[in-house]
């Protein structure tokens, strides 16, 4: 069933993309926009932006990574959905694997 879903997910996807919004039916609020480069405009002056990354060699739990910053510190959090590699960008200060424990 979900295999069903998804392709129907990708197909509306796929036309709300060519829009550069993403809306419900009958409600006023965006579910999504696209936003143009460079996406830094669009992040806090003094922040900290984590990519994750299954191949990075930095495993840590969230819990511990973010007790870790201080608090005068403004975290982002980039998330590509790839199967191999990582987030290519040259915005991103560090890679972190999110360890399950």
């Amino acid at each position: 069933m979900i295999g069903g879903l998804q392709g129907d997910f990708g197909d509306l996807d796929i036309k709300y993309l060519k829009q550069n919004i993403s809306k419900l039916k009958n409600c006023p609020q965006k579910l999504l926009c696209v936003i143009k480069n460079p996406v830094t405009q669009y992040l806090p002056v003094n922040s900290r932006k984590i990519g994750f990354s299954y191949s990075s060699e930095k495993s840590i739990p969230m819990r511990d990574y973010v007790a870790a910053v201080s608090d005068d510190v403004d975290l982002v959090f980039v998330v590509g959905a790839m199967a191999h590699g990582k987030i290519s960008n040259d915005y991103t200060d560090d890679f972190i694997f999110l360890a399950i424990h």
